[in-house]
């Protein structure tokens, strides 16, 4: 092996060793970069002369990182998951917190909204507005109206409500 190659491996080593830790991260490497050794070779540099990533690690007798931590779904907190699971232990274990607590997300037909836009449009006097529907505290929300329809405007003309709001005048 060249001593260019033997120099980026050493160099790959010694940003492990920072790490206090037998895998190095790409991250972990620009960092240690950045922070600790400007001088240290580019990525591309070991790209170049050692090839892909893991093949780097394997020849400086490092390992990938295995499991990457992710956030916690309900409180944020980063956690490794095991078994495909989206919330830390801390919240899993919380008697306060369970999964089917949480109100499912509704799929709701182009029927049903229309339904609760009518519906609507008979409480509301004049203009069927973002803001006055969410007054009336109705579902589905305005967001999954629009997600829907493309647009507030494009789920009135469908529910057949449009001109109402455009010929509606203040008294």
């Amino acid at each position: 092996m060249d001593e260019k190659k033997q120099q980026l491996i050493k160099n790959l080593q010694q940003a492990a060793n920072h790490f206090k830790s037998n895998t190095l991260t790409r991250s972990q490497y620009l960092r240690y970069q950045s922070n600790y050794a400007t001088d240290a070779p580019t990525l591309m540099s070991i790209y170049n002369n050692l090839g892909k990533w893991k093949d780097a690690l394997e020849l400086a007798g490092l390992s990938q990182q295995e499991m990457r931590q992710i956030r916690c779904g309900r409180c944020g907190k980063r956690f490794d998951p095991q078994n495909d699971q989206n919330y830390c232990i801390d919240c899993v274990n919380d008697p306060k917190f369970s999964k089917g607590s949480r109100r499912a997300s509704k799929k709701y037909t182009e029927e049903e909204i229309i339904s609760v836009l009518h519906e609507a449009a008979s409480l509301i006097e004049g203009s069927i507005t973002i803001p006055a529907y969410e007054e009336l505290k109705l579902h589905p929300c305005t967001t999954t109206i629009r997600n829907h329809f493309g647009s507030w405007s494009n789920a009135l003309k469908k529910a057949g409500l449009y001109k109402r709001c455009l010929s509606y005048k203040e008294k």
